[in-house]
C-alpha cells in the first residue's frame, strides 16, 4: 500500500524499464514540445495503454496537471505514488489534481496529498478530463472510462475501455493549461472538501446545465447520492427514464429492497390506457405513483440533497436540452412542499389504472385555451385503437380540417385499419367541395346532411370511450386557432356511447335523406322533414345522458344486491354531474347568444326556496352532513321567471356545499328581506354558509366564466346566476362573513306587479 516511501530510486532499473512501451496497432509516439520536427496529435485506445503513456510521461515530467474522475483516481493511483514522490522530492516539481471528491475517494486523495500532490475538488457534472505534462503534451478524454476492476498495484494489471487524444502542439497545451488553472482557482481544497463531507454538507450551488454530458453527469450524481427521490412530471418523464436510464432506477430499487434507500415517489397524470400501461410497468418495478388531474407543465425531481428541474417538453426519445440543478436548502424545501401537497391530493395509481381499464370513471376538463386543447387532441389521436367518429358542422369546418393537414393524418390512420368516419352538414351549393374532399381521402368514410345543424359545433368520439366537443366561435376563419373556442374533454364510456349512438343514428339516416330528397324534390317536403329531424337531433345532443340515467335508476330499483346498487349509484351520480355540466354549458351558450327569454309569473319566493332546499336535501352529498335553514314563512310574492330563479337559488346552495370541506354539521341558511333601493321596492335573498370562504384570488373575477379554485366545479354556475339576475333587472354580489367562517351570497330583484 505504501511502497512509494522507498522512492522510485530504490526500484531496480530492469523493473523500471517494464513501463516503457513500443507503438502498437496504428498508434504514434511523439517527443517533447521542444522538438519542432516532431509535432503530432495521436489517439490512445484502451485504458492500459492510456495509463502506460501517463506512467511514461511521469518518469521525466516536472509539473503535471490531472483532471480526472474520483473513481478512476481511486482505481489507478497506487503505481503513481513512487513517481509522485520522486517528482516532488528529487526533481522539485509539482502535481495538481482536480477531481470529484466523495466519501469513497477520500482515502486515495489523502495518500496522494501525503506524497506531495495538491488536490482540489470540482463537481463531477462539470469535470473535463484532461492531463498536461509540463509544456510537452496534453491529453483529452474522448469517452468516459468503463472500469470493472478494483484498485490496481501495477499499470499492467489495468483493464477497461478508454479513449484519449494527445497533442504536443504548444497552442493546444497552452489552451488546456489555461482552462485547467481557471477551474483550479474555483475548486475547493482537499481539506475543506473533507470537512464538508464529514459534516454532511455540500457547498451551495445553483446553475443551469445545457450540455448533454453535463446533464448526464448530474443525473448520475443525483441517483448515486440520493437516499430518497420525489418526482413530478408528465407520463413522458417516466418513458424517458425507461428508455434512457434503466440502470439508474434498477440500482435505486435494489437499494430500496436492501433497506438502503427510501424509494421513489412519482406524481404524474394518467389519462389513457397507454398512460396506464406505462405507469403499471413502474409500479411493478417498485415505484410509488399517484395521479393528479391537471396536466403538469413543470417537471422536477428532488432528493434529500439535489433538485433537478426542467421546463422542456419531455420527448422520451431525447434528453432534455436544459436543466436547473441546485442543492440550496431553500430550493429543496420549496419543491418538497410542492410535492407533498400534490401527493396528498393525488389518486393512487392502482385505483386510477383500475378505473381506466374498467371504464368506471369520468374525467371532465373544460379547456378555454385552444392551443392546449389541440395538443391534447393530437395526443389522443395518436393513441386511437379502433375508430374515430367526427361531426363537422359546416363547409368551412371541412376546409379548416383539410388545410391543417387533419384529413391527411386521418386518411393515414384509416389506411392502417382504423375506422374513420366523418359526418358533416352542408347545403347543395357546396357539393363540389364535399365531392373533392371525399375523393382526395379515399380511406375516410364521409357522409353529409344537407341542412346545417345549428346547435352542433365539432364533436370527436374516440374508440367510444373519449369525447372532445369544440365550440366554433368564428366559423368564417379557416385557421383552427382563430375559429375554435372552448373545448370540453370527457373521458367516460357512457357519455361517448351516447354521442356515438346519436352519430350512428345520423349516419344511418343519411341514406334516408337522399331518398327523401329525390322523392319530394318538387314538393319541398324533404326540406321540412330534414329541419324537424335536425331540430330533434339538436335537442338530443343537449341531453345525451338522460336515457342512461333513467335506465340505470330503473335497473337499480329492480335489484336487491346492495353492492350492485352502490355501484349503480356511482353511475347515476356521475351521469347527473355530466347532465348538469352540459346544461350549464348550453345555458352559457344561450346567454352569450342572447337566446334566453324569461317566462314571468307571480309566485311566493319563500315557498320556492323551501321546495329547492327540500329537493337539495333529498339528493345531498352522502359524504357531508348539511343542514339548510329557511325560516321565512311570510308570504312574499314576486313577478319573475320561477324556473330561472329556482336555478339561481339551487346554484348558490350547490356552491356553498362545495366549499364546506370535511365538515360535520355544515350549515347553510337562507333569508329573504324586502327593502327600498333608489326608491324601488326590492327583495334581497341571502345564502350564507360556514365553509372555507372565498379565496382572495377569486374575488375580482368571481362571476366570470371558469372562475374556480375548487376541484368540484367548472366555474360556470355563478356566471349563469349573474346573467339571470341581470335579465330580471337585479344584481348579485358576495362577501366573506365577518363574524364567522364561510361566505354569504346575495341577489336582489325588483318587486313588480303583474301587468
Amino acid at each position: 500500500m505504501n511502497n512509494w516511501r522507498a522512492g522510485l530510486l530504490s526500484v531496480p532499473e530492469s523493473n523500471r524499464k517494464e513501463f516503457s512501451f513500443r507503438n502498437i496497432d496504428d498508434q504514434l509516439s511523439f517527443g517533447n514540445g521542444s522538438d519542432s520536427d516532431n509535432k503530432a496529435t495521436i489517439i490512445i485506445k484502451g485504458r492500459k495503454r492510456a495509463l502506460q503513456e501517463a506512467f511514461k510521461r511521469s518518469l521525466t515530467s516536472i509539473n503535471d496537471y490531472y483532471c480526472i474522475t474520483g473513481e478512476e483516481m481511486v482505481k489507478s493511483y497506487k503505481p503513481f505514488i513512487p513517481l509522485l514522490h520522486e517528482r516532488i522530492n528529487q526533481r522539485h516539481g509539482s502535481t495538481k489534481i482536480l477531481t470529484n471528491i466523495e466519501t469513497e475517494v477520500i482515502h486515495a486523495a489523502q495518500e496522494l496529498s501525503f506524497a506531495g500532490a495538491e488536490i482540489r475538488h470540482i463537481d463531477g457534472s462539470i469535470l473535463k478530463r484532461c492531463v498536461i505534462y509540463d509544456n510537452d503534451a496534453a491529453y483529452f478524454s474522448i469517452i468516459e472510462p468503463f472500469i470493472t476492476h478494483e484498485a490496481t498495484d501495477s499499470v499492467n494489471q489495468t483493464e477497461g475501455d478508454d479513449l484519449w487524444i494527445a497533442s504536443n502542439e504548444s497552442s493546444v497545451i497552452h489552451s488546456a493549461k489555461k482552462r485547467f488553472l481557471s477551474d483550479w482557482e474555483r475548486a475547493i481544497p482537499l481539506d475543506k472538501r473533507i470537512q464538508y463531507i464529514e459534516k454532511g454538507i455540500d457547498p451551495i450551488t445553483t446553475r443551469v446545465l445545457e450540455k448533454p454530458e453535463d446533464i448526464l453527469n448530474q443525473i448520475t450524481k443525483f441517483n448515486r447520492s440520493s437516499k430518497q427521490i420525489c418526482a413530478c412530471s408528465t407520463i413522458e418523464g417516466l418513458q424517458l427514464i425507461r428508455k434512457n436510464y434503466p440502470e439508474f432506477h434498477n440500482k435505486i430499487l435494489q437499494k430500496y429492497k436492501n433497506g438502503e434507500h427510501a424509494g421513489v415517489k412519482w406524481i404524474t397524470t394518467i389519462n389513457t390506457k397507454t398512460d396506464a400501461k406505462e405507469a403499471r410497468f413502474f409500479l411493478n418495478q417498485g415505484f410509488q405513483i399517484r395521479h393528479v388531474k391537471d396536466t403538469l407543465f413543470t417537471n422536477f425531481v428532488v432528493s434529500d440533497k439535489i433538485l433537478l428541474s426542467s421546463i422542456d417538453k419531455i420527448n422520451p426519445a431525447n434528453m432534455v436540452s436544459s436543466m436547473l440543478t441546485s442543492n440550496d436548502p431553500l430550493y429543496l424545501e420549496h419543491y418538497k412542499n410542492i410535492f407533498e401537497k400534490m401527493w396528498m391530493t393525488g389518486i393512487d395509481a392502482e385505483e386510477r389504472i383500475r378505473d381506466i381499464v374498467k371504464g368506471n370513471y369520468v374525467n371532465v376538463q373544460v379547456l378555454p385555451d385552444t392551443i392546449q386543447s389541440l395538443k391534447l387532441a393530437s395526443k389522443l389521436f395518436s393513441s386511437i385503437q379502433r375508430e374515430i367518429l367526427i361531426i363537422i358542422s359546416s363547409n368551412n369546418g371541412l376546409l379548416r380540417t383539410e388545410l391543417s393537414g387533419g384529413f391527411k393524418a386521418l386518411n393515414d390512420l384509416a389506411s392502417k385499419g382504423i375506422d374513420v368516419r366523418v359526418l358533416t352538414s352542408m347545403d347543395n351549393k357546396n357539393q363540389d367541395t364535399f365531392d373533392r374532399i371525399q375523393s382526395s381521402y379515399s380511406h375516410i368514410k364521409f357522409r353529409r346532411l344537407d341542412t346545417p345543424i345549428q346547435a352542433v359545433n365539432r364533436i370527436n368520439i374516440i374508440d367510444r370511450e373519449t369525447t372532445i366537443v369544440w365550440e366554433i366561435k368564428d366559423d368564417t376563419s379557416l385557421n383552427f386557432i382563430d375559429a375554435l373556442g372552448i373545448a370540453i374533454f370527457i373521458e367516460s364510456k357512457s357519455t361517448a356511447i351516447s354521442y356515438a349512438f346519436i352519430f350512428d343514428s345520423l349516419w344511418s339516416q343519411t341514406d334516408l335523406y337522399e331518398q327523401l330528397q329525390k322523392a319530394y324534390e318538387n314538393l319541398k317536403l324533404h326540406e321540412k322533414m330534414q329541419k324537424e329531424f335536425i331540430d330533434s337531433v339538436a335537442h338530443e345532443l343537449r341531453t345525451p345522458i338522460t336515457p342512461i340515467i333513467g335506465l340505470t335508476e330503473h335497473v337499480k330499483d329492480n335489484i336487491k344486491n346492495e353492492e350492485q346498487a352502490r355501484l349503480l349509484d356511482i353511475v347515476i351520480d356521475n351521469g347527473k354531474k355530466l347532465h348538469a355540466l352540459s346544461e350549464n354549458v348550453l345555458d352559457v351558450t344561450r346567454i352569450e347568444g342572447n337566446l334566453v327569454s324569461l317566462k314571468k309569473e307571480l309566485f311566493n319566493i319563500n315557498q320556492l326556496i323551501a321546495e329547492v332546499a327540500k329537493n337539495f336535501e333529498n339528493s345531498a352529498r352522502k359524504d357531508k352532513e348539511i343542514t339548510i335553514q329557511y325560516n321565512n314563512f311570510k308570504e312574499c310574492f314576486i313577478y319573475a321567471d320561477r324556473q330561472r330563479i329556482a336555478q339561481v337559488i339551487s346554484n348558490l346552495i350547490d356552491n356553498s356545499v362545495k366549499f364546506i370541506f370535511n365538515k360535520k354539521g355544515g350549515l347553510i341558511s337562507i333569508t329573504v328581506k324586502q327593502k327600498k333601493e333608489k326608491g324601488t321596492d326590492v327583495i334581497v335573498v341571502c345564502v350564507k354558509d360556514n365553509g372555507e370562504g372565498i379565496h382572495p384570488e377569486i374575488f375580482p373575477r368571481m362571476f366570470t366564466k371558469f372562475a374556480t379554485k375548487s376541484f368540484y366545479g367548472t366555474g360556470l354556475g355563478l356566471f349563469i346566476c349573474k346573467n339571470i339576475i341581470k335579465m330580471h333587472g337585479g344584481k348579485i354580489w358576495a362577501q366573506n362573513n365577518k363574524d364567522s367562517k364561510g361566505a354569504s351570497f346575495f341577489f336582489s330583484i325588483p318587486l313588480q306587479e303583474n301587468s
